[in-house]
Formats: structure tokens, C-alpha cells, sequence
């Protein structure tokens, strides 16, 4: 009775250990495990399945992959996250028991070890496969240590064995299981003269493994070793929660969440203000806010190239559909791909369906459909979108890209905004969300001749200008410049009270009063270029 007794302390600090990680990972971290859920796509599909085979680990990555999944849920997803890492420690509670370690005493490692392993999942890109190669790995060892007997030789053939099909399932959890075996013996003190024999020979074979796996898999050797990858010590990124956030606030339409946190936040990360601008511009807000965040971030200025983080390489695809460019959302959806784990991005396939919806190429968006369909998580979202079972809201919105799609010739080297923005408002003069993108973007960087060339063209020659009073602005300092005469002044500069405040602005800069305005921007900007 007292044995049973003594064992709810570590029951009761298990308990309180994993409620503390689901809080965290549920309340102050779930976008994290959100964004891992999107880059590990996993299908109900007999290649997908049988691609796991192609290199050790297949076990461990299985499942982790189809856990994976469930991080697409709220609650689920931390839940998920939290009975894995539970379920490890009780493993390592179990095989320090089998040492011959106290009860308090495993319960202790075993709540170290969980703990460890749940600060490795700080890192975005960290893939709970890893984690189930540990479980298994230390399985193996329980599993192994039930049929040793120190007394026969037979172990010396029963472990090479054991420890190969610990390798080919689990990847690097095959370097747990002989640790620990380390460990028996040095706990127990064993002299067995098969032992060394036998460790001798399970190592020979993992490394002839791993030799295999570097050589026929694709692998290199390091990569080889730590298959399907060793989780590394992290601190919490809270900076990296709030962009995701924002990302995946704008990914599901909650546009009100994203202007609430920035407008409520003093200083907003560079990501949130990209978003919050991309929000704006599909209200036809954009020249009101613009000079509301410093720095603003419009993401037209961004360029891809081998060192550019991953969340800004997955937003390129956000951009260019929001202002109606299908060719560039496919191919930075492309891109974004070709940095997933296996090329397995959920958001990416989702673009690249709608982007052929829209370009009418319907064999290529439902070979993109299809694959979705074989999904968990986005199965209802294929049929929706397919052409034969798509809902009204969803052809409304195709309907409506359709519209924007550039219809100029788009043979060019680069992917220059400027460039694309101006083809984009030829092809639809409506398209006011590159319009304002491009106009943006000129002032953004100061470049007022650029400006006043687009804002001729795209405005004045249509005889549609666009009277806001940050473009009003930016025209004042214009005409300034080219010492337009008063007839020129009228023609561009529509709203009395622009005119009225340039005048005092000339008169005293430093009023407190132009804080906001484009202005002040611009000397601040021509200050800091000299």
C-alpha cells in the first residue's frame, strides 16, 4: 500500500508538467506548431507512404508526419505535441527503472528529458519525427533489455539485429538504444565477455547503415548520423509568434485581428506592418496608413536569394496574389515549395490550385486539388474549390482575380515590383490595389521622379486621379521641384486643406502638427541619404 502510495507525488508532478506545456504550446506559442504543420503535408496516398522507405527512419518519420497533421487544430495540435513528449518521458521513466534507478529518481530524468526535448520544439522548423526517434529508440531498449541474458552468447547475434531494424525504423534513436545498453551494463555491473562482443558487432552494422544511407539515400554523412534530425536548444521567439501570427491571421481572412494588434502595438515587427499593409491595400487604405508604422513594410522591396528567412520567402506568393500578379504567386508558391521538408507545403499547393483557377487551367488545379483532397486538414477546402463542387463564394473570388491579371507582356528579366505593378494597373485601371502598391512603393523609398511618371501615366492620363492626401502631398514637393506655374498647382492638387497646410508647412517645418505627414518623411529620408 505505501509503494502505491509513494508513487503519486511523481504521478502528480507528471500530471502538472504536462499541463504546463499544453498551456504554453496552446496559449503563448501555437503558431509555431502551426507553421510546422504547414511545411509537412501528409496524404492518404500510397506513393506519399511508400516514399518513407526511401531512407532510414521510416517509422519515425510515419509518424511523426501523420501526428504532424493535428497541429492544424487548435487544442489538438498542443495536445498532440504534449502526449508525445509524455509519452517519451514515460518511456525514459520505464528504461531508467530498468537500470535500476529509484522511482523519484527516474521520474526526475525522465521530466529533464521531456523537458528538453519540448524547448527543441522552440525552433519553428524543428519536426516531431525527431522526437519519435528518440521514443523508439529507447523502446528498443526496453524491448531489448526484457530478452537479455548476460549469462549466454546468443546476445551477440540477437543485438547487431536488434540494432540494424533500430536504425532502418528509428534513424538516430539506434545511438540511444547502445547508449543505453552502455548504461545496463556499467549500472549493473555486468562482466558478461559476449557483451563487448556484441556492442562491437551492433556498431559495425549501423555504421555499414548509415554508409548505405549516405551513399544510396541522397544523405550526407552527418545528416546520415542524426537522421531524421537532432533537436537543438532554443529560446522562445516570441518576435517569430507575433509574425506568425499576423501570417496566419491573413492566411485565414482575419484581417480585424492584424489591424487591432498593430494598432494597438507601439513598435510592430517588419512582418506585421507587411501585413497590415497588404490588409489596408485590399480595403483601398493604403496611402491613410502608410506612414502610420515605422519603417513600413510594403515587401516590394524584398529579394529572395539563399540567406532570405523562410516566413518572408512564404509571404512572396501573399503578395503578389493580393495585387493580382498569378504568374509570380506561382511561381514564389514554386519557390516556397523547394524550401519545405520534402517539398510538402500545404499553403503553397492551395496557391498554385487557385492561381490555375484563375488562369482557367483546370487540369493543373486539380492535379493540385487532388493531391489536397487526400488530405485530413484540407479535404473540405479541395472540394470547395474544385471546379465541379465549388461553392458560390469561392467563384466569386475567382471571378474577381480574373480581373487583375496582367495581360501585358511579361517577358523580363527579374522580378522588378516597379515593373510588374505598372503592368498590372495598364492591364486594369481598377486594380487599385497595385496601383496604390505602386504608388506606395515609390514614395516609400523617396523616389519622387518615379512617382510623378507613375501617378502621369496611370492617373492623370486617365483621367482618374487618385486623391489621397499622403499622393497630394508627395505632388506638392513634385511641383515644388519642377516650379510648376498656378494652373499646373489646381490641376494636381484638388483637396484645399493639402494646399493650405504646404503652405504652413513652408512657414514652420518643425510644428508638431506634420509629424504624420509625407513632408516630414521625405526631409527626414533626404537627411539620412546625404
Amino acid at each position: 500500500m505505501k509503494a502505491r502510495e509513494s508513487r503519486w507525488p511523481g504521478v502528480a508532478l507528471l500530471l502538472l508538467w504536462a499541463a504546463a506545456c499544453f498551456v504554453f504550446f496552446q496559449w503563448f506559442y501555437r503558431y509555431h506548431l502551426f507553421f510546422n504543420e504547414q511545411n509537412h503535408l501528409f496524404t492518404f496516398t500510397t506513393s506519399q507512404l511508400l516514399g518513407y522507405f526511401d531512407k532510414p527512419a521510416w517509422l519515425a518519420c510515419l509518424a511523426g508526419d501523420f501526428l504532424t497533421q493535428f497541429f492544424y487544430y487548435a487544442y489538438a495540435g498542443p495536445a498532440v505535441l504534449t502526449l508525445a513528449l509524455m509519452g517519451t518521458a514515460l518511456l525514459a521513466r520505464a528504461a531508467a527503472r530498468r537500470l535500476g534507478l529509484a522511482s523519484s529518481v527516474s521520474t526526475v530524468l525522465a521530466l529533464v528529458l521531456a523537458t528538453v526535448e519540448a524547448v527543441t520544439f522552440f525552433d519553428a522548423g524543428h519536426e516531431l519525427s525527431s522526437l519519435v526517434a528518440l521514443a523508439l529508440g529507447i523502446a528498443a531498449f526496453i524491448a531489448t533489455s526484457m530478452v537479455w541474458n548476460h549469462n549466454h552468447w546468443w546476445p551477440a547475434i540477437f543485438y547487431p539485429i536488434a540494432a540494424g531494424a533500430t536504425y532502418w525504423m528509428a534513424g538516430y534513436g539506434v545511438w540511444v538504444l547502445m547508449a543505453l545498453w552502455v548504461a545496463d551494463v556499467i549500472c549493473h555491473k555486468h562482466k558478461n565477455r559476449y557483451y563487448l562482443m556484441a556492442w562491437m558487432l551492433a556498431l559495425a552494422v549501423t555504421a555499414f547503415e548509415v554508409w548505405v544511407a549516405a551513399e544510396k539515400c541522397y544523405l550526407r554523412l552527418d545528416d546520415a548520423l542524426a537522421w531524421p534530425g537532432v533537436g537543438r536548444l532554443s529560446k522562445p521567439d516570441f518576435d517569430l509568434e507575433a509574425d506568425l501570427e499576423a501570417d496566419n491571421n491573413y492566411y485565414f481572412g482575419r484581417y480585424d485581428r492584424i489591424v487591432a494588434t498593430v494598432q494597438r502595438t507601439e513598435h510592430p515587427t517588419p512582418l506585421q506592418t507587411l501585413f497590415y499593409n497588404m490588409v489596408m491595400a485590399r480595403q483601398g487604405r493604403l496611402p491613410d496608413v502608410l506612414l502610420s508604422t515605422q519603417p513600413t513594410e510594403l515587401g516590394t522591396l524584398y529579394t529572395v536569394g539563399p540567406t532570405t528567412p523562410k516566413l518572408i520567402i512564404n509571404t512572396m506568393p501573399e503578395l503578389y496574389w493580393t495585387v493580382g500578379d498569378m504568374m509570380y504567386a506561382e511561381r514564389a508558391a514554386l519557390l516556397a515549395s523547394t524550401f519545405s521538408p520534402h517539398n510538402h507545403n500545404a499553403r503553397m499547393l492551395k496557391r498554385m490550385a487557385e492561381v490555375n483557377l484563375v488562369t482557367a487551367d483546370t487540369l493543373a488545379a486539380c492535379k493540385y486539388l487532388n493531391i489536397l483532397s487526400n488530405t485530413l486538414a484540407y479535404r473540405r477546402w479541395a472540394v470547395a474549390h474544385h471546379p465541379a463542387t465549388m461553392t458560390p463564394a469561392v467563384r466569386e473570388e475567382i471571378e474577381a482575380k480574373r480581373t487583375m491579371v496582367n495581360k501585358q507582356d511579361t517577358l523580363r528579366i527579374g522580378d522588378h515590383a516597379r515593373t510588374i505593378l505598372r503592368e498590372l494597373v495598364r492591364s486594369n485601371p481598377d486594380n487599385i490595389v497595385a496601383l496604390d502598391y505602386l504608388l506606395c512603393t515609390d514614395l516609400q523609398i523617396a523616389d519622387l521622379p518615379s512617382f510623378k511618371a507613375d501617378y502621369d501615366a496611370l492617373c492623370m492620363a486617365n483621367g482618374k486621379p487618385r486623391l489621397k492626401p499622403l499622393y497630394q502631398q508627395a505632388l506638392c514637393i513634385c511641383l515644388a521641384v519642377e516650379q510648376a506655374d498656378l494652373d499646373t498647382w489646381q490641376r494636381y492638387i484638388k483637396l484645399t486643406e493639402v494646399r493650405h497646410a504646404w503652405k504652413n508647412y513652408n512657414d514652420n517645418p518643425a510644428n508638431p502638427m506634420f509629424a504624420g505627414s509625407y513632408w516630414r518623411y521625405y526631409d527626414v529620408a533626404m537627411k539620412q541619404s546625404q
